[in-house]
């Protein structure tokens, strides 16, 4: 038995090219690259043009044998998988690029499936014993246990999404890699596949999805829109070749990597020195710090050389500024200092001379990395210093912080556009870019003595009493105190908020920062499928209804264009835009469910 995984390719329609040309074609990149070739793994190449033609005996379609993991597993298992999933990013030197389509993509699409070329695919989404035959058949020429990789090539990779979690117990999935494939398509789905693949299923390692602009068969788009967990890669070739045709894009490196490397490994022949001495792993205020001082490391290495040293020198002292601080906090507290902030305070200069960069950050997944990202995309990471940086900039930098945290450049995408679009939600984007160097100091102080309490981070952050704890040591000042106090305005929950925006003493600016903080950190989850915070929806609705009744109350005794007034008008246009956004979007509660429809009205 061989010590790689065994190859399982699954054929689109058509007569499964019997003759394996498609090996040879694979294994001449595989060479190419520096790989072994497929004489050295199991190949399974299982042929069903028969049973896509209904011409196979009937059966049931195979069970679900995977289960549902249960919900902390389910967390730890899509972190996992996102963390390999960013290495093969970085292994492919690309981003997630899942694509726009075309106009009237998915309707090229549709219309194909009634092709005669395409009946067999029509087949299969239609027909549950065709699809069960196709199913069975599969599964009699898979192991019953040890790791598989799987290749799927058009119809072939909607059978492999509709087969991983109907495989057996004992069979890992080293990786799953589909060419060509429509499953962005709603006609694509078969009995509930989108709803099974929304998380990573138990068996499951990575996907990689290999799509062409010019396919109509994936309607010019990848497929991670519907599952943000997986990577989607864009290849161009020779434009004289079929767009859809497979030996095409077995000849690119974008599909012959991900296949070298899962049955054979990394091509890199470097070895890792492992540190000998005890790691001691950063507070959450440490964390936040050194994810913002990263970040902050990031953009001073994008920016124009004519901007660039300028923002060094203010990194620099700011730097060293919370690096005394983190410092002195740890002294008070009693505590070993954090390993990464030693490693900066004992070497605070590059070899270049300017302020040394923290190390890359990997401890957190993405459920507990969005808060703190958020707060370090509304902060000032360089407070006491403003220095205006383009909007591109900030883009890669946060796309090469999250490549770097081992949770893939579309996170960072995904935060940059959600700052945004929470900002062009409220209608004001303009005049927010330099307010957030004094963020919501005035609306955490009023939130704080109305009673505000802060919501506890995701499970490993002990994220309530560390932002209280760090705010009552740094305060809502400078570069840590900002950073708290964007954190504290994504987490707060919803307790005693709505009348304390609703008093006077709360300016429209503080409104107007608590709002986009919200909005910038539901837009983000929703991006990334991961779980909303229901205290958004609760916050946004009972401020609305307080500052409605405030408004209300003061134009009765108060002149025309009181200050108050206008103060509170606008904070209820901000509101309302704001509340408008979260039910337009499908971030608002769930509609109520009847279960009986037949039930006697009580």
């Amino acid at each position: 038995m061989s010590d790689h995984p065994t190859l399982v390719f699954l054929h689109g329609v058509g007569d499964g090219n019997p003759q394996g040309n498609w090996k040879r074609i694979l294994n001449e990149s595989l060479t190419r690259l520096g790989y072994p070739t497929l004489d050295q793994v199991e190949v399974i190449a299982p042929i069903y043009a028969h049973a896509l033609k209904g011409t196979d005996d009937e059966g049931p379609v195979p069970p679900l044998t995977i289960p549902d993991l249960p919900r902390d597993k389910a967390a730890q298992h899509r972190w996992a998988v996102e963390t390999r999933t960013s290495a093969l990013e970085r292994l492919l030197n690309t981003g997630n690029d899942q694509g726009h389509g075309v106009p009237g993509g998915d309707q090229i699409v549709e219309a194909a499936l009634f092709a005669p070329v395409f009946r067999q695919a029509r087949n299969y989404l239609r027909d549950s014993n065709i699809r069960a035959r196709v199913l069975q058949r599969i599964l009699k020429a898979i192991p019953d246990r040890g790791e598989i990789l799987i290749v799927g090539h058009s119809l072939g990779s909607v059978i492999a999404a509709d087969l991983v979690r109907r495989l057996p117990h004992e069979v890992a999935v080293t990786g799953l890699v589909t060419i060509g494939s429509p499953l962005a398509n709603g006609e694509f789905e078969v009995d509930n596949l989108r709803r099974y693949l929304e998380v990573p299923p138990a068996n499951l390692n990575w996907w990689v999805n290999i799509w062409d602009s010019r396919d109509p068969v994936s309607a010019s788009r990848g497929v991670s829109s519907l599952f943000p967990w997986m990577l989607d890669r864009r290849v161009s070739t020779d434009r004289l070749k079929l767009p859809h045709h497979l030996p095409r894009f077995l000849e690119t490196d974008e599909v012959a990597l991900p296949i070298g490397h899962a049955l054979f490994g990394s091509l890199s022949k470097e070895l890792i020195v492992a540190s000998r001495e005890l790691e001691i792993a950063p507070t959450y205020v440490e964390t936040l710090t050194l994810l913002a001082l990263r970040y902050g490391h990031l953009v001073a290495s994008n920016l124009d050389p004519k901007l660039q040293t300028r923002y060094r020198l203010a990194l620099a002292e700011t730097q060293t500024t919370v690096l005394g601080q983190l410092t002195e906090q740890a002294r008070l507290e009693g505590r070993p200092q954090a390993s990464a902030i030693a490693e900066l305070v004992n070497h605070p200069k590059d070899e270049d001379g300017w302020a040394s960069s923290p190390s890359h950050i990997r401890h957190l997944s993405k459920m507990n990395a969005a808060n703190p990202l958020v707060s370090v995309a509304l902060a000032n990471v360089i407070a006491p210093f403003q220095i205006s940086v383009p909007k591109s900039v900030q883009r890669d930098a946060f796309e090469e912080l999250t490549i770097e945290m081992g949770l893939g450049r579309q996170l960072g995408l995904d935060l940059v556009d959600s700052r945004l679009e929470a900002e062009k939600a409220l209608e004001d984007g303009a005049r927010i870019v330099f307010k957030w160097a004094a963020l919501g100091v005035g609306v955490l102080a009023i939130l704080t003595t109305g009673g505000m309490a802060i919501a506890a981070a995701p499970a490993g952050l002990a994220g309530a009493a560390a932002i209280t704890a760090g705010l009552a040591a740094f305060g809502p000042g400078g570069m840590v105190g900002g950073l708290l106090t964007a954190g504290a305005l994504v987490g707060v929950s919803s307790g005693g908020i709505a009348s304390s925006l609703a008093s006077t003493r709360a300016s429209v600016h503080d409104v107007e920062t608590l709002l986009v903080s919200r909005l910038t950190a539901a837009i983000l989850r929703q991006k990334q499928k991961l779980e909303q915070d229901p205290d958004t929806w609760l916050i946004l609705v009972d401020s609305e209804r307080e500052i409605r009744r405030s408004l209300q109350r003061l134009s009765t005794f108060s002149d025309r264009n009181a200050a108050v007034v206008k103060d509170a008008k606008k904070k209820l246009a901000y509101v309302e835009k704001a509340v408008e956004y979260l039910a337009k979007h499908g971030l608002g509660p769930a509609p109520l469910q009847i279960e009986d429809a037949d039930a006697e009205e009580g």
